[in-house]
């Protein structure tokens, strides 16, 4: 019984474990576009583009390296679980829960890094601009759910 639960847990978590994995990796293959990509729509000068090339260049480096430490702490679960799994009653979950509650903090630094680079840029934009680029993601997003409005 407890082995069965030790597996379910296991199998539970590299499900959870390897998702995020998997979108990150999805996430580097699709390019993903930014605001300079509208810079014409939005009529953004030559100052507000460096700016925001600058924010973007900052956010990109510290999300690699969250990233990095992501990678290696999903490892460092990964490798718990395979040594807790070779002997009925080994797995420490202590490590497991503190390692997992680390893997999380990490997702939540690169959140709220997009979000403060979000906020700098959007103190770039005068109000019209800011008014057309709430507009243009609007529209971007009812494009990615296939026009469903929610």
């Amino acid at each position: 019984m407890i082995l069965r639960r030790l597996l379910s847990l296991t199998l539970v978590l590299a499900v959870c474990l390897s998702t995020p994995a998997s979108l990150y990796a999805r996430h580097r293959l699709i390019r993903v576009r930014t605001i300079l990509d509208y810079k014409g729509e939005l009529k953004l000068n030559n100052q507000q583009v460096e700016k925001i090339k600058a924010y973007l260049f900052d956010l990109d480096r510290r999300v690699r390296g969250l990233r990095e430490k992501l990678a290696l702490v999903n490892g460092e679960i990964r490798a718990l679980l395979r040594e807790g799994a070779k002997k009925k009653g080994s797995l420490d979950l202590d490590k497991v829960r503190k390692k997992i509650r680390e893997a999380f903090e990490i997702r939540a630094e690169m959140a709220i890094s997009e979000i403060d680079t979000a906020e700098k840029i959007n103190e770039v934009l005068t109000s019209k601009q800011f008014e057309k680029w709430k507009e243009i993601r609007s529209n971007e997003r009812m494009k990615s759910r296939g026009g469903i409005k929610r």
